[in-house]
C-alpha cells in the first residue's frame, strides 16, 4: 500500500515467529486492521507460510532479522527504527489485545501524548500465583480504571510517537530495558503520558511459581540497575541500604489500587501470602541492582519474558496458548 499505517506494531521473538502467533491472531481482528503494520524482530529463518497472506489483511508486513538476541530493549529498538507509522506500539507473545484497541491507541496519539497505554485485565486469573504477578506488574492499570493524563503507563505494552524514541538516539536500547525509568525521564523532559481506558489488551502472566520466583529478583534488579545510571555512589548506597523498605511501600500501593473498584476481598487474601513473596524477591532484587547493577541478569531475563507458554501451568497453556491458531484464522487467504 501506498498510504502510511496509522501504527506500527513490534513483536520481538528471540526463537521461531511461530511464537507470536498467539497475539498475530489478535490483531487480525482490529477495527483498524488494514492500518496496521506488523514489525517482526527475531533471528534468521524461513518466512512461515502466513506472512504472505498477513499482507493482504494487515497494511505490511516487516520481518527485521538480528544477528543475535541481545535484550527486550535492543530488539524493540531495532524494530522502532524500521517501523514506517509515526506511531510505534510494543507487543508481546502473551498480551492479547482486544479489538478496539490499535483504534482506540491511534485516536488518543491525535493530541499531544508521547505515550499512549492501555487498560489492561489479567489473562489467566486463576492461580494466586497470577494474580500477584499480575498485581506487581499491572495494578494501576488494571480493568476497570478510567482514562486520564498519568506518571507511568504498562511496560512492553504502551504506545509511543516515534520522534519521541528516536530523540534517545543509540541510547534508546537501553531505556526500552526498564520503560518505567523511560517514563520517569520523559516526564522529567515535560512529555505527557495517557492512559487510555478504552484500548484493552489481556496480559498473561506467570503461573508456574518456580518460574515466577527466578523473575521476580531478576525483574527488581534490571529495574534498579537501570534506574541508578547516572547516580553518585552515594546515591545508590543510600537507595540500596533502604530498598528493604520497598516491598511495605508497594504492598500499601498495590492494597489501595485493588480497591478503589469494587473488588474481591477474598480474592485479595488469597493472593496476599504470593503477594507479599513478590514483592519481597523483588525488592531484593533492586537491592542487588542499586549495589552492583544488574551483571548477566539481562542476558538471562529475555528468555524468561519471551515464551511465555514455558513458564504457564499446563490447564493456561491448553486455554490460551492453541496450536497453529493462524490456521483456522489466514487459512482461506494462504
Amino acid at each position: 500500500m501506498g498510504t502510511q499505517p496509522s501504527i506500527s506494531v513490534i513483536l520481538s521473538t528471540m526463537g521461531s515467529l511461530e511464537s507470536l502467533e498467539q497475539t498475530i491472531c489478535r490483531l487480525v481482528d482490529q477495527t483498524i486492521c488494514p492500518e496496521i503494520e506488523l514489525v517482526l524482530v527475531g533471528p534468521a529463518q524461513d518466512e512461515p507460510w502466513w506472512v504472505s497472506p498477513l499482507r493482504n489483511r494487515l497494511h505490511g508486513v516487516q520481518l527485521v532479522t538480528i544477528d543475535s538476541f541481545v535484550s527486550m530493549g535492543e530488539s524493540n529498538a531495532t524494530g522502532v527504527r524500521h517501523a514506517a507509522a509515526e506511531i510505534v506500539a510494543l507487543g508481546e507473545d502473551h498480551c492479547f489485545p482486544e479489538p478496539g484497541w490499535a483504534e482506540a491507541l491511534v485516536t488518543a496519539h491525535r493530541d499531544n501524548w508521547a505515550v499512549v497505554g492501555p487498560q489492561v485485565g489479567n489473562a489467566n486469573p486463576e492461580s494466586a500465583v497470577s494474580r500477584a504477578d499480575f498485581l506487581i506488574g499491572y495494578s494501576p492499570w488494571s480493568e476497570p480504571c478510567e482514562s486520564g493524563e498519568v506518571e507511568l503507563l504498562p511496560g512492553h505494552n504502551s504506545s509511543y510517537k516515534k520522534s519521541v524514541l528516536l530523540g534517545y538516539g543509540d541510547s534508546l536500547a537501553d531505556w526500552l530495558q526498564a520503560e518505567t525509568v523511560l517514563h520517569y525521564d520523559l516526564g522529567n523532559k515535560g512529555k505527557k503520558l495517557y492512559l487510555e481506558a478504552r484500548a484493552r489488551t489481556a496480559h498473561v502472566n506467570f503461573s508456574r511459581l518456580s518460574s515466577w520466583f527466578g523473575v521476580q529478583h531478576m525483574q527488581g534488579r534490571v529495574f534498579a540497575s537501570e534506574r541508578r545510571k547516572g547516580w553518585s555512589l552515594v546515591r545508590r548506597l543510600v537507595y540500596a541500604v533502604a530498598s528493604p523498605l520497598i516491598p511495605m511501600v508497594r504492598l500499601v500501593r498495590i492494597t489501595g489500587e485493588y480497591f478503589s473498584a469494587p473488588r474481591s476481598m477474598t480474592t485479595f487474601l488469597g493472593t496476599l501470602p504470593h503477594l507479599v513473596l513478590g514483592l519481597s524477591l523483588d525488592g531484593v532484587g533492586q537491592f542487588v541492582g542499586y549495589a552492583i547493577g544488574a551483571g548477566d541478569t539481562m542476558d538471562r531475563i529475555a528468555s524468561w519474558e519471551l515464551r511465555r507458554v514455558d513458564h504457564s501451568t499446563d490447564a493456561d497453556r491448553n486455554a490460551l496458548f492453541r496450536p497453529n491458531p493462524l490456521q483456522a484464522k489466514l487459512g482461506s487467504d494462504a
